[in-house]
C-alpha cells in the first residue's frame, strides 16, 4: 500500500508546460536588415499576452519611424539605421509606386504561422500579436502582396533557448544579435532570460528530485521496520 501511495504521489506531479514558464506571455520578434544582420528579440506582453505590432516593435529598443497615413494601420519606414527618413523623403523611398506587377525594396511585414511565414495584410498598428507569436521584419524586395521573409526561427528557439550573450547588430559577417530583455512596460524580472529559464526549470527539479529521495526514504524505512 505504502508503495502504491509513493507512486500515485510521483504521478500527481504537475508537469512544466509553456504556461508555467516565464514566457508565457511574451512574443518574438525577428528583423532581418537585409545584410546578413538578423535581431530576435523576446517581448513581454504584460499581463494581457496581447499588444499590437507597433507596441512589439518599438519595445526592442531599435528607433523605428512610420507613416501613419499609409492605410491599413501604418507603413513601417525605418528600423534602426535601415529604411527611408521619413517625412523628408518619402516612406517608401525606394519604392514609391507599389504595385503587384512591380518589385522594390522595403521594410515587409510577416507573421510566423503554422511554421511558414506569411505578409501581412494589416498594417503595425492594426495587427495584434498574441504570446507565443512570432512578428517578422525584412529590409528586402517585395510587391503589394508578398515580400522577402526573414529566416525561420520559431518562438521556443528565440525565448526559451535563446542564448545570454549578445552580439553586435550590423557585423559585416552573418550575424544574430539578440536583446532578450525588452519588454512592453517596466518589470523587476530584468534578468537574463537565459538564466532565468536555469533558475525556473532547475528548482523545480530539484524540489522533485528531493520530494522522490524522501518518500523513497520513508517507504524505505518502512520496510525496514516491517
Amino acid at each position: 500500500m505504502i508503495g502504491l501511495s509513493f507512486i500515485l504521489s510521483i504521478g500527481l506531479l504537475p508537469a512544466l508546460t509553456l504556461s508555467d514558464s516565464p514566457f508565457s506571455q511574451h512574443a518574438g520578434v525577428v528583423i532581418s536588415f537585409g545584410d546578413e544582420t538578423i535581431n530576435i528579440d523576446c517581448i513581454d506582453l504584460g499581463e494581457d499576452g496581447t499588444a499590437n505590432g507597433e507596441d512589439v516593435l518599438d519595445s526592442t529598443g531599435l528607433d523605428i519611424i512610420i507613416d501613419y497615413n499609409a492605410g491599413l494601420g501604418g507603413f513601417v519606414c525605418k528600423i534602426g539605421d535601415v529604411g527611408c527618413d521619413f517625412p523628408s523623403e518619402p516612406c517608401r523611398c525606394q519604392c514609391e509606386n507599389l504595385a503587384q506587377d512591380e518589385t522594390c525594396t522595403y521594410w515587409t511585414y510577416n507573421h510566423l504561422i503554422d511554421g511558414q511565414w506569411q505578409y501581412s495584410q494589416l498594417g503595425i498598428t492594426n495587427y495584434m500579436v498574441s504570446a507565443g507569436n512570432v512578428d517578422g521584419w525584412v529590409w528586402g524586395t517585395g510587391d503589394a502582396i508578398s515580400g522577402a521573409t526573414p529566416p525561420i526561427i520559431t518562438f521556443d528557439e528565440i525565448c526559451i533557448a535563446s542564448t545570454s550573450t549578445p552580439i553586435t547588430t550590423h557585423a559585416p559577417t552573418s550575424t544574430v544579435a539578440e536583446h532578450v530583455e525588452s519588454t512592453l512596460k517596466p518589470s523587476n524580472n530584468r534578468i537574463i532570460f537565459g538564466e532565468l529559464v536555469i533558475l525556473t526549470v532547475g528548482e523545480t527539479y530539484i524540489c522533485f528530485a528531493a520530494l522522490v529521495i524522501f518518500l523513497g526514504g520513508i517507504f524505505l524505512f518502512i520496510q525496514y521496520k516491517r
